[in-house]
């Protein structure tokens, strides 16, 4: 599995996410499933402009081929972060980004961890 290991300006965390369904169907007694074992994190990714920074993440989101393949992601504790590292993936297929007068490209991904 391959290791995000690029310069990025901030991640802020987007959201903690659970899955529970709720069964209702066949008594008057509701009946509530964990789908997860855990909670579900996600950020996202804030970029310098530099014309490096889209090259070197753009050639790594082409690899994992957007939110195909899952990898590895240390959450910087000088960023705000805990430090850990956890297994994710793209949040998304598509990468967009902003071009300026000057051809400098800014750019967010999304990012959210894997279901263990």
């Amino acid at each position: 599995m391959d290791t995000f290991s690029f310069y990025y300006k901030r991640a802020h965390k987007a959201s903690i996410k659970f899955n529970t369904s709720i069964q209702d169907q066949y008594s008057a007694h509701e009946k509530r499933i964990a789908q997860w074992t855990g909670s579900q994190s996600s950020w996202v990714l804030d970029f310098d402009k530099t014309p490096e920074a889209f090259t070197a993440v753009g050639a790594f989101f082409n690899a994992q081929k957007g939110k195909y393949k899952a990898f590895y992601w240390t959450w910087d504790a000088t960023k705000g972060g805990d430090g850990n590292t956890y297994i994710v993936r793209f949040d998304t297929d598509q990468l967009d980004f902003n071009v300026d007068n000057s051809g400098f490209k800014t750019f967010s991904i999304p990012i959210v961890q894997t279901i263990p």
